[in-house]
């Protein structure tokens, strides 16, 4: 069977147009988001000692430390309760009134969910703390290094043993960077003192397990 060169010409247009429309389609939903390197280190504390890779399907509760609110106002919230001079002094707060107090805002909320369900995940794999303050993801190593452009490795403390987990640096999307999203654990931190977690200072932070976190 003869195909003339202008019918050949024809069917090849074709089966590229088809497939650049495939393409488009395949990528929808899915715009490039400009990121910035939101937290980095160049070498690991003293002591620690890098291992290996962290394998890409073992499950990970990523913990992404949302933007308080109200945090400029602590001073004169803590002053009103303990100086005898104030209307408020030893009127100390609950749990709840501290974790509505510098809840992050409704806007922050959204922001970051909307990243993250834009991302891929779904909204049972969200879930919130009593605090308020913290979005967890319930992923894996390999999801959060696509999320984060990280890469997850583990660390020995060479005299104590301890095993740590963490990455050289992450980045986040450049509207969420420090306006929304204060860090992202794990990530760059260490442990200060080997056998002991390291906790980052927040207003309101909460102990509770896993199981007993809402869904957002």
């Amino acid at each position: 069977m003869f195909f003339s060169p202008r019918f050949i010409c024809l069917l090849v247009t074709f089966f590229a147009i088809s497939e650049l429309a495939y393409a488009k389609k395949t990528t929808a939903g899915k715009p490039t988001v400009p990121v910035v390197v939101h937290e980095a280190r160049k070498a690991a504390p003293p002591g620690w000692q890098q291992v290996d890779r962290v394998q890409g399907g073992a499950p990970l509760m990523l913990k992404i430390g949302l933007a308080q609110s109200n945090l400029e106002k602590a001073d004169t919230y803590i002053m009103g309760v303990s100086d005898p001079k104030s209307r408020n002094y030893g009127k100390h707060w609950s749990a709840k009134q501290i974790a509505e107090t510098f809840a992050p805002s409704a806007t922050t909320v959204k922001a970051v969910n909307d990243w993250l369900i834009g991302s891929g995940f779904n909204t049972s794999q969200l879930l919130g703390t009593p605090s308020m303050g913290w979005v967890r993801v319930n992923t894996t190593f390999a999801q959060a290094e696509a999320l984060l452009d990280a890469q997850y490795h583990h660390y020995v403390h060479k005299r104590s043993g301890t095993k740590q987990v963490a990455a050289t640096s992450y980045s986040l999307p450049r509207h969420l960077a420090g306006t929304h999203i204060d860090l992202v654990l794990p990530s760059v931190h260490f442990d200060a003192t080997p056998k002991k977690q390291a906790r980052v200072q927040r207003y309101g932070e909460d102990k509770a397990s896993d199981k007993d976190l809402p869904k957002l």
